[in-house]
């Protein structure tokens, strides 16, 4: 997986984590102590917050050599050149359109099903074959809602609710094999692509476990 992301332009893993409601959170929104699920992404980006051990050889490589290598690295030496080197490495990451930016997808939700929908859609518009899905299935974003909005009708939460522009967040992210927890709830989505789809690979999109 690391060689795969170190390959690409963009040198990241996406991957969903998850963990329980927080106390700050029930307290003013109220419900129970449930799971979330988050969209977070990993890089593989030197950042400067360490120093890189330089080993034999090192001063050989080509720059496209180094870029797809992995290094051992050491903290840096004092706290102060720690927090220099961070506030230089947010300029390449907060720029001011992203900033400035209300347009941004959501990352965090509360089921399940939110997951699989979000990895269908991944997967239905990845530069590469993910999941068994052709990347030819619908005519459009609009086919795609309709085809969701069809399947998950029976389900009454504000997450099977997608628009164009949602769509259109989730184009172009990379995904990993077996990114969707085996739940009811997503066996149930899976069951449904099938009877449509039946080329779709469920061994490939949920988790046996």
């Amino acid at each position: 997986m690391f060689s795969a992301a170190l390959s690409r332009r963009d040198k990241l893993i996406q991957f969903t984590s998850s963990s329980l409601r927080g106390a700050k959170d029930i307290y003013e929104k109220g419900g129970n102590v449930t799971m979330k699920f988050k969209d977070q992404v990993f890089r593989l980006f030197y950042d400067n917050r360490r120093e890189i051990i330089e080993t034999e050889g090192l001063e050989n490589l080509s720059f496209a050599q180094r870029a797809a290598s992995l290094f051992d690295s050491n903290p840096v030496r004092n706290i102060n050149v720690a927090r220099t080197l961070r506030f230089v490495s947010k300029f390449p990451i907060t720029l001011p359109f992203n900033k400035n930016n209300a347009n941004k997808s959501r990352s965090a939700y509360y089921t399940t099903l939110g997951i699989a929908i979000r990895c269908f859609i991944r997967g239905y518009y990845s530069k590469n074959q993910t999941f068994g899905l052709r990347g030819n299935e619908f005519n459009g974003a609009n086919d795609l809602i309709s085809f969701i909005s069809g399947i998950t009708k029976q389900k009454s939460t504000k997450e099977i609710k997608y628009t164009r522009q949602a769509i259109s967040n989730l184009k172009g992210r990379y995904i990993v094999q077996k990114p969707v927890p085996l739940t009811s709830d997503t066996q149930w989505f899976v069951d449904n692509v099938k009877m449509v789809f039946p080329h779709f690979r469920e061994d490939l999109f949920l988790k046996s476990s």
